[in-house]
């Protein structure tokens, strides 16, 4: 069953920041059939606001 998820605006760009990845030469993770990043971002998340 299909479940989205929706993260506050920003989430993402400190996702980015918290692995070193923010600034010109770095790209954007490409899509991909695992749930790595998806993984990833809803752990940094949770961590954040202590879930």
């Amino acid at each position: 069953e299909l479940e989205l998820v929706s993260l506050p605006k920003g989430t993402f760009y400190k996702w980015m920041h918290s692995r070193g990845k923010l600034g010109g030469q770095n790209k954007v993770p490409r899509l991909s059939n695992s749930r790595q990043f998806v993984d990833e971002i809803l752990s940094f998340y949770n961590q954040e606001h202590g879930k």
